[in-house]
């Protein structure tokens, strides 16, 4: 995948590079830098000169440190904020409301008359339309 002005795509194992891509990346950046984040020490006697570079080295590693949480949490929130996501995640919002709402309404006592009351009207209107569409009772 070469886009013009980009350089070339430096993940020849994803065979079509996608917004789906993002968990493989992330994984891929995980592991490649677990190993930065390991504790390293220094042992024996050291110079000024020796400290310097030790601390200098020390703030480069942490400074990679917070490139990689940063990239991470970028590729976190690209892959969270795509619209299937964002619709999901409306679509389950939506649907957890009618489903509360749903339920208020079912232990309602009025809606449970309301329901008997409509049900016996629905079986009324149906009894006549059969009594009347097909003669019964020598009408």
């Amino acid at each position: 995948m070469k886009k013009e002005g980009w350089p070339d795509f430096p993940f020849f194992w994803i065979e079509k590079p996608d917004m789906s891509s993002l968990q493989h990346i992330a994984s891929r950046l995980h592991d490649k830098t677990a190993t930065l984040r390991s504790a390293s020490g220094v042992r024996g006697q050291v110079t000024d000169v020796e400290r310097q570079m030790i601390e200098h080295l020390s703030g480069l590693q942490q400074q990679v440190a917070e490139l990689i949480d940063v990239v991470q949490a970028s590729l976190q929130i690209i892959d969270n904020q795509r619209f299937s996501q964002r619709f999901k995640r409306a679509y389950r919002w939506i649907r957890e409301r009618l489903s509360n709402y749903w339920q208020r309404m079912e232990h309602n006592a009025l809606f449970r008359v309301l329901a008997v009351i409509g049900a016996l009207i629905t079986l009324w209107g149906v009894v006549s339309f059969v009594i009347h569409h097909f003669h019964f009772f020598g009408k």
